[in-house]
């Protein structure tokens, strides 16, 4: 924030906000122009910088074409007041706190847009493993249970055995009950 000499003979500073988007940088200086229009200064110029953006290596390699568009970075809004009167004093304003959104506060503001997507697809991939594993279960000779010492198995399962030709049992095994 500094106030520079205007050729014109007036004076002029510059206030700076920070933000992911042009439009919430707008938002937060919105009360600093109204309180720098109110004191008799004009707005001259308004110039945003947008926040890098680009993927790193290691995020072109793990995001998809279309996750790399959604990545955001702190841009800059960059305002600068004029005043006519040389000896115009900027009016001090307090600029607000930009408000952290939920997902932005679990992933940051690079990662914001896509912590909503990450959440519902790990949701999706819990599901379908607990899916696969059930199914995996119910597979004959697949994850089955054996007796235990007394030849119990457990609930759901019957006690089964395989004999010889001399009517020994050779092994003992669960299978699933059926109605």
């Amino acid at each position: 924030m500094t106030q520079e000499p205007v050729r014109r003979g007036g004076a002029s500073t510059v206030r700076t906000f920070s933000a992911p988007t042009r439009a919430e940088a707008e938002a937060l200086a919105r009360t600093t122009i109204n309180a720098f229009v109110a004191a008799g200064w004009r707005s001259d110029e308004q110039l945003w910088i947008p926040g890098d953006r680009r993927p790193s290596l290691t995020e072109s390699l793990l995001l998809s074409t279309a996750s790399e568009n959604l990545l955001d970075a702190d841009g800059t809004l960059r305002i600068t007041f004029v005043s006519d009167a040389a000896d115009a004093v900027p009016p001090e304003v307090s600029t607000p706190v930009r408000a952290v959104d939920e997902f932005e506060s679990l992933a940051g503001t690079r990662y914001r847009r896509l912590a909503a997507r990450w959440i519902v697809d790990g949701v999706a991939a819990i599901i379908g493993l607990i899916w696969i594993l059930s199914m995996a279960g119910s597979l004959p000779g697949f994850a089955t249970p054996t007796p235990d010492a007394n030849g119990m198995c457990p609930l759901g399962f019957g006690p089964g055995w395989v004999e010889d030709a001399n009517g020994n049992v050779t092994s003992t095994f669960c299978s699933r009950l059926t109605n």
